[in-house]
């Protein structure tokens, strides 16, 4: 997945799942876990197969859930012009696009902040695949 794909993403289901597998690292489980009493179908689960979200987890339209996103990824997102953000990671590591020795930022259009911080993060974390 390319950044023009990226940008070609729309909010709901299937941006909500790509950064739910390539930001967040997750899984998507079938079936019934019991959560403090309260049995549910499916659901979100971590690397070490403990329940991380529940499966109406959708970061591309609650805001709360994306900034769980943009605080893994240590995002910083400034607004420039309406619906245009420009985005760049506090933590310079490899994966991250380096020009003299500062971070390199791109910018992002969405139709509001939530889809802003998605986008910004599938971006980040696919990096590698591009």
């Amino acid at each position: 997945m390319n950044s023009a794909d990226i940008d070609k993403l729309q909010a709901g289901d299937e941006l909500d799942r790509l950064v739910a597998e390539k930001v967040m690292g997750w899984t998507y489980f079938r079936g019934p876990i019991t959560i403090r009493g309260s049995r549910s179908l499916d659901s979100w689960q971590d690397k070490k197969q403990k329940w991380a979200a529940p499966a109406t987890w959708s970061p591309s339209k609650d805001r709360a859930a994306a900034f769980e996103v943009a605080v893994k990824l240590r995002l910083t997102i400034l607004p420039t012009s309406w619906n245009t953000w420009i985005v760049f990671r506090e933590e310079f590591t490899g994966n991250v696009s380096i020009a003299n020795g500062k971070p390199k930022p791109f910018q992002v259009e969405a139709e509001d902040l939530p889809v802003a911080i998605c986008k910004s993060a599938l971006k980040h974390a696919t990096r590698g695949e591009a």
